[in-house]
């Protein structure tokens, strides 16, 4: 995914990390209960909706332009991670390089250090120290696969099913229209300023091991670096908690292949996998095969 809108949509890539880094401790605080759907926006009748594409193409222009995000360059970016109620900081570290690679490492100590997730262009992988390392399968693999695509915004039409304007909603004091995205059981709504493009915020249901929980994401910062006009201060709220992450350095690099090889943890999960997969076709082929066939393979009479 192109650098401006992957870094605007981090909380889809952090929650299946801090949900595990954090979970032990979330389920020792007092919960609220969440809608498990995103909220409906309301709709003002006053004012016709402009369309989802009009919508996207001032993003778009917000961003930088689509010249600008067509163009994605291999780009490496730090900053920190916290979670203010329970006293947690760590440091954020990403690495994104076109067309869909991308890897993305947490250090919280206090939580027992390094988090990773990655996405090669084709396995989507994880390893954090509660849950150790696993492949990404299903709604998550399709997550990081979108935040992977390095075009962003311009795939928008491709990697959803569905993308609608639904409606007006004040969202954090601003007036914004609904962008409704879907794809397969998932939908996010995005709250973009009508005029400008900004993207304000958005909120989803983030697939994770924990399971579906709800999220709204806040994006308080915006900065322009390489004519890229990207989110460098992202406040997402999940559990009842806020979490900040802030990008302090943004900085085009060249693009090492080796910077998005699996793990040997992760490579000997796809071996095993890979492996498992043949024994299973093996066994499907021997119990499909004719009374006839078998005898022949065997030599029998």
């Amino acid at each position: 995914m192109q650098l401006s809108n992957r870094l605007g949509r981090l909380n889809l890539t952090f929650v299946a990390l801090t949900s595990l880094a954090c979970s032990s401790a979330v389920h020792a605080l007092p919960q609220t209960a969440d809608d498990p759907k995103p909220a409906a926006a309301t709709t003002q009748k006053e004012a016709p909706l402009p369309t989802a594409k009009e919508i996207v193409a001032k993003m778009i222009e917000f961003q930088g332009g689509e010249k600008v995000l067509a163009s994605p360059k291999p780009i490496h970016a730090v900053g920190s991670f916290s979670v203010p109620m329970m006293n947690l900081t760590g440091k954020l570290e990403t690495w994104s390089a076109p067309p869909n690679y991308l890897l993305v490492q947490m250090d919280i100590p206090a939580m027992g250090g390094m988090s990773s997730q990655g996405f090669n262009g084709k396995v989507g992988w994880a390893i954090d120290p509660i849950n150790g390392a696993r492949i990404l399968e299903g709604a998550m693999l399709k997550s990081v696969a979108r935040d992977a695509d390095q075009r962003g915004d311009l795939d928008l039409f491709k990697v959803y099913d569905s993308v609608k304007v639904t409606g007006r909603e004040k969202f954090q004091d601003v007036d914004c229209v609904v962008l409704e995205l879907k794809a397969d059981d998932t939908t996010t709504l995005r709250f973009v300023d009508p005029t400008t493009g900004r993207m304000v915020g958005s909120r989803s249901i983030m697939p994770t091991p924990q399971g579906d929980i709800p999220v709204e994401t806040v994006i308080a910062e915006w900065k322009t670096v390489n004519g890229r006009t990207t989110p460098v201060d992202t406040r997402m709220t999940m559990m009842g908690m806020e979490q900040v992450m802030k990008i302090d350095t943004l900085e085009v690099e060249s693009s090492d292949p080796k910077r998005f090889a699996l793990p040997p943890a992760i490579e000997a999960l796809v071996a095993e996998a890979e492996k498992n997969a043949t024994k299973k076709g093996e066994k499907l082929e021997k119990k499909d095969s004719t009374p006839a066939e078998e005898n022949s393979k065997t030599g029998g009479e």
